[in-house]
């Protein structure tokens, strides 16, 4: 009988699977092998393979030659006759010697005659191959148990962390700042029809004059009462929203009468009001505004002397 010594055996690892399982197998295989770890797979076998009684072979390998076995447990291995003379041999080598030399890798809940439920498993759909090979290199002894194995015991406090304040690039504001402005069109087309609608005396007019900019008008009993006009800022104010009320001009947009400027708390984007409206002071209290909080802002200086 040959002892648990690395040394008496020509593999550490035999792979056992079946072929509708030839993905998982390879994959486990080719980790092993980059970690040096001596694994009999027949895809790196196939010189010697050739020409060779797979029968004996194959049943000499399972049963005498590798250190362990780990079978890939499926509906597809139950079926195969290969895997049945595969496990049989390993399954005689396990009886033989009184010890752990069959790991079972499930690839889900299939039965395997004589290889009990109570036998401790790897669930495949739980633990990631680099997990397995892991764990396949701690049950040989060449490395301890990872943070994270179910063989680790080690528990450790919270771990502090420093936070590392996000970096935004002018594509971030630039793609931000269109953002915004899109949920504040589509707040004044919304608020414009529900103000419609509440008050028969009122009609709205809205003007999409460009991507940038929109022109908002109330009217009661055919005059206008209130107008503005809303864009994305030009030159000196390039990452800001604008507002005016007093002048609506759709082709120069050099005056304004209140201004909302991109800026952010170090976490996140958001917009800084200017001091230009009296009435801001439940905004000026947030240290950024959200884009919810710009187009109500700007909805409510907007509305602000209707009655």
């Amino acid at each position: 009988m040959k002892t648990d010594s690395p040394n008496n055996y020509e593999f550490d690892i035999a792979l056992s699977f079946a072929g509708e399982d030839r993905q998982i197998a390879q994959k486990i295989a080719q980790s092993l092998k980059k970690s040096k770890i001596r694994v009999f797979y027949d895809e790196f076998e196939k010189a010697n393979l050739w020409g060779k009684d797979l029968y004996e072979h194959l049943a000499d390998v399972y049963s005498n030659r590798a250190r362990y076995c780990v079978v890939l447990i499926s509906s597809n291995y139950a079926k195969k006759n290969w895997t049945t003379h595969e496990r049989k041999n390993a399954q005689a080598r396990a009886f033989r010697e009184n010890q752990e030399y069959i790991l079972p890798i499930r690839l889900d809940d299939t039965e395997i005659p004589g290889i009990p439920e109570t036998v401790g498993y790897i669930d495949l759909n739980k633990t990631s191959i680099s997990e397995v090979v892991d764990l396949i290199k701690t049950k040989l002894g060449k490395q301890t148990a990872t943070v994270g194995s179910f063989e680790s015991q080690a528990t450790f406090p919270s771990i502090p962390l420093p936070e590392k304040k996000p970096k935004f690039t002018q594509l971030n504001k630039d793609k931000f700042l269109k953002e915004t402005f899109y949920f504040i069109k589509e707040y004044f087309k919304k608020g414009l029809s529900a103000l419609q609608a509440k008050y028969s005396e009122f009609e709205t007019d809205f003007d999409e004059v460009t991507n940038h900019k929109f022109i908002c008008k109330l009217y009661e009993k055919g005059q206008r009462i209130r107008q503005c006009k809303i864009w994305i800022g030009g030159v000196g104010s390039a990452d800001s929203i604008l507002f005016s009320e007093s002048s609506i001009d759709m082709t120069h947009d050099n005056s304004f009468n209140d201004i909302l400027s991109l800026s952010n708390d170090e976490t996140v984007l958001g917009f800084q009001p200017s001091n230009m409206w009296f009435a801001n002071q439940q905004y000026a209290q947030k240290k950024i505004l959200k884009k919810e909080d710009a187009a109500e802002y700007l909805w409510k200086r907007f509305t602000q002397s209707i009655q």
